[in-house]
């Protein structure tokens, strides 16, 4: 049996695309992940896992807006990876200083029940920032 075969060669994978990050071949890692999360063999939270990691990777290289498309399946209310994926895309708006859409993002984010205390302490940092912006730009 091939590695490829089962789940060690699955590992392998996502530890390839880790170390091309690490090397500084970006565009390589996020094909690597983008095939992870089109590989039907995986579970479904492990194709939503390798979906979130090509995102990270993107965020501030790409428009705020094709990244929050790559994020949309991330950000159903079953998926457990919403939280991330939110707090993705509000980084990403405000890098881009779209910060009226950042900061609907975070309080999304903020009315969620579930969000960990851990993300809601960051998001609530985010948040700030973004209405530090929003305000300093006015003048």
């Amino acid at each position: 049996m091939l590695a490829e075969d089962n789940g060690y060669g699955k590992i392998a994978a996502f530890h390839k695309a880790r170390l091309l990050h690490q090397s500084g071949d970006t565009d390589s890692a996020v094909k690597a992940y983008d095939n992870l999360s089109d590989d039907g063999s995986l579970p479904s939270a492990l194709n939503a896992l390798a979906e979130l990691s090509a995102a990270s990777l993107l965020v501030g290289s790409i428009p705020a807006s094709e990244l929050d498309e790559r994020l949309q399946s991330l950000l159903r209310p079953d998926n457990a990876y919403r939280h991330s994926a939110r707090e993705m895309a509000g980084l990403a708006y405000f890098l881009s200083e779209e910060y009226l859409t950042a900061r609907e993002i975070y309080d999304m984010a903020l009315s969620d029940n579930e969000l960990p205390e851990s993300l809601r302490a960051r998001i609530i940092i985010m948040r700030g920032l973004v209405v530090d912006e929003l305000l300093n730009n006015k003048s």
